[in-house]
């Protein structure tokens, strides 16, 4: 079992793009598509403690007569752990597919063959995606980067909070990395 947490509606988004079109025929520009979207979801807690009856306990260790107390009534009571005790869960890891059959062909007859669909395959997927709606690929406005000399996957990042919808694109790993311990710092006083 794992420690009591309170939610801070605080998350850091990061999706990277793969594309998998590698081996589909196509004619110059013109031909199918195929793009994974590796989504990454991280929310920041604060670290709470349990008190059954005024004494701490640990949720994953709890001994027979503290599971009995409980049971006969206990008097459970949360609160937040002294210090800065904030955590960063992984409260999604998993990735969309989307394809287009004829990606780089626009008609107004053949509309189905430019329309792009999208798969999401839940069997390697990790946890349930808080933000859901917030997407970053396909936004407009919204530039991925591509890191070690471009080397790198193209990843685009960002911080959401739920309580205002303020979205803020992030431009580096770097910036993500300060922006992270930044959050964390200060998340107690939110």
């Amino acid at each position: 079992m794992q420690d009591a947490s309170r939610n801070t509606d605080l998350y850091f988004i990061v999706e990277q793009l793969y594309p998998r079109d590698g081996l589909l025929p196509s004619l110059g520009e013109i031909g199918p598509s195929v793009m994974q979207v590796y989504r990454t979801v991280y929310e920041l807690t604060v670290k709470q403690d349990i008190f059954l009856d005024g004494e701490r306990i640990s949720p994953g260790n709890t001994t027979l007569w503290q599971s009995f107390k409980y049971l006969a009534g206990g008097k459970i009571t949360v609160t937040d752990s002294p210090g800065p005790e904030c955590l960063y869960k992984l409260a999604y890891s998993g990735s969309e597919v989307i394809t287009v059959p004829l990606a780089g062909f626009e008609s107004d007859r053949l509309s189905l063959l430019s329309k792009k669909s999208v798969f999401t395959p839940t069997l390697f997927n990790f946890g349930h995606d808080p933000v859901k709606n917030i997407s970053l690929y396909g936004r407009g406005g919204l530039s991925f980067f591509m890191e070690d000399g471009g080397q790198e996957a193209p990843v685009a990042a960002a911080r959401y909070n739920r309580r205002t919808g303020e979205l803020r694109v992030i431009t580096s790993r770097s910036e993500l990395s300060k922006l992270m311990s930044t959050a964390a710092a200060s998340c107690k006083q939110q």
